[in-house]
């Protein structure tokens, strides 16, 4: 049905989506065909009960799950589905339905249901902050001190369950965020499954590090993020995902030690969705979102391209028009 002879040098889901429709795409790979009448199982996910819903925004079909606070368009729930990234999904497709001249060829990805994870045990041990390590952290012109005060850390060598997984090359260097005696760690270098974690979904980065001397706080979406608006003299949190979950329940805490609360996700599709999601909820919330003329998603990307003083300066006024 579908056939092309020119692959683009850069897959966007735009082009996907000029060729192949998005009801095609949610058939093939899950079975399901968008309706917004009738409820659905989660296919990223062993679900036995149906309370899933699709609804249109912004031009594509999305599938709710209720249970998990989430939201998938035909692209972000082969993420799940498949275990891959968000490039290699773009791949996937193309590949099946574009590429290797025939139609609806299926590619060679494993699809597996998630199962209920038990708990991950991750040990790790440490290293002096190796010069790949600084010269990293200096471009978003985060010091030792806020480092140390968020307890962040250079990986020599780290297990899992007890068998060691990783040990420090120069090509594959790793930081290590320490929350509540969990661990998020983070291979800077990587393009592809670069977070390893056993830090559950109600945790916050970055709460513990709360002053609670501001009437603002900022909800951000990554750690980094949290260390530069504290650098800025900001205090801030952030979930382990843009999408609501079990880091919610902080929310009333929250809200009872500070006047005003921002949310700050990126400036991209994913991100807006995310606040709005959490903003339908919780009406008293307000968006803060970098400009898009920046060409900067977020505050992290923001700073290391402008610097701290216009970064100070622009913040403050962007803070002035809410």
């Amino acid at each position: 049905m579908y056939s092309i002879n020119d692959k683009p040098e850069y897959l966007t889901p735009n082009y996907l989506l000029s060729k192949i429709s998005q009801e095609d795409i949610w058939k093939y790979y899950t079975n399901l065909t968008p309706d917004s009448s009738s409820l659905y199982t989660n296919p990223s996910r062993h679900d036995v009960n149906a309370g899933c819903k699709f609804f249109q925004q912004s031009g594509y079909w999305w599938l709710t799950d209720f249970a998990r606070k989430k939201v998938y368009n035909c692209f972000t729930i082969l993420k799940d589905m498949y275990n891959i990234s968000y490039p290699k999904v773009l791949e996937m497709v193309y590949e099946d339905f574009l590429g290797k001249g025939s139609n609806y060829v299926k590619s060679d990805y494993i699809y597996i249901p998630k199962l209920i994870k038990e708990e991950t045990l991750i040990d790790c041990k440490l290293q002096n902050y190796t010069k790949q390590d600084i010269d990293y952290l200096k471009s978003f012109h985060l010091t030792a001190n806020i480092c140390k005060r968020h307890n962040v850390y250079s990986v020599a060598i780290y297990w899992i369950n007890g068998k060691q997984v990783y040990s420090y090359k120069n090509s594959d260097p790793c930081l290590g965020y320490l929350e509540n005696g969990k661990w998020k760690l983070y291979h800077y270098k990587r393009k592809d499954f670069r977070f390893v974690s056993n830090i559950n979904s109600s945790m916050l980065q970055g709460l513990d590090q709360l002053r609670y001397e501001s009437n603002l706080l900022i909800i951000t979406k990554s750690k980094k993020d949290v260390m530069v608006y504290d650098l800025l003299g900001y205090e801030s949190v952030a979930p382990h995902s843009e999408a609501l979950s079990k880091w919610e329940m902080h929310l009333p805490h929250l809200q009872n030690n500070y006047d005003q609360i921002l949310i700050n996700f990126d400036n991209d599709e994913a991100g807006y969705i995310a606040a709005d999601a959490v903003i339908n909820k919780y009406s008293n919330l307000i968006p803060l979102f970098i400009p898009i003329e920046s060409n900067q998603k977020d505050i992290s990307d923001y700073i290391r391209s402008y610097g701290i003083s216009q970064t100070i300066n622009n913040l403050k006024k962007w803070l002035e028009k809410l």
